[in-house]
């Protein structure tokens, strides 16, 4: 199989930009992976879920998911490699998260109807339309987390590495966008940016003190 003439993210790899954007999301990918079992291990060494959002979460293994088909319709490993992996970096913080923390109805509901949506966005041909449409669904999910924290004053169990990672992450994507052209990822990358943002800066301005006098 040539895999030069099947247009995917790799074959134009080089000194150029599109490469410097290949690299960085992959390196950044795993990172992500670092991150989130960060946050994973928080929760579970804690046994708190306090002031981590449920739905930016359960939304966001959705989203991982859905970039394995979006990157497939799009030709990127990039895209395929990051939904793959931070996917299955989800699964033991949930499993936290519904042990100390617990899901509402909806947010269980939720989950049900993100099942149907994954099903959706393979069945159908409109795969851009489709994938920026559930990124703002989760730009919406992410300003969850910001507003947990300034609604409870309190950054609780919630991971400023894995903030850190998003952050530095999403610039990376931004960049890859631009030099291989994916409008939707052009779109909704710099939403993220802000968003993450102001939840470092909440995470910032109510980050848990350590006792006095403890080491």
């Amino acid at each position: 199989m040539d895999i030069q003439n099947l247009g995917w993210d790799i074959q134009d790899l080089g000194w150029n930009l599109k490469t410097v954007g290949f690299g960085g999301t992959i390196f950044f990918t795993l990172l992500s992976c670092w991150g989130l079992y960060q946050q994973s291990r928080k929760i579970w060494h804690h046994e708190s879920g306090q002031s981590v959002s449920a739905l930016w979460f359960s939304y966001n293994i959705f989203l991982f998911a859905v970039n394995i088909v979006f990157g497939h319709s799009q030709r990127s490993f990039a895209l395929m490699i990051n939904g793959c992996l931070c996917s299955l970096m989800h699964l033991p913080l949930l499993i936290g998260l519904e042990k100390f923390k617990g899901f509402s109805r909806l947010e269980k509901l939720l989950m049900v109807l993100y099942g149907f949506l994954f099903l959706f966005m393979i069945a159908m041909p409109f795969k851009t339309a489709l994938y920026l449409v559930f990124s703002f669904g989760n730009a919406f999910a992410q300003c969850m987390q910001p507003w947990e924290i300034w609604r409870k004053k309190n950054s609780g169990m919630v991971e400023a590495k894995l903030l850190m990672v998003y952050w530095s992450s999403s610039v990376f994507w931004i960049i890859y966008a631009i030099a291989t052209k994916n409008l939707a990822l052009e779109i909704i990358c710099p939403v993220y940016l802000v968003i993450l943002t102001v939840t470092l800066a909440l995470w910032k301005k109510y980050q848990v003190k350590p006792a006095s006098g403890s080491s």
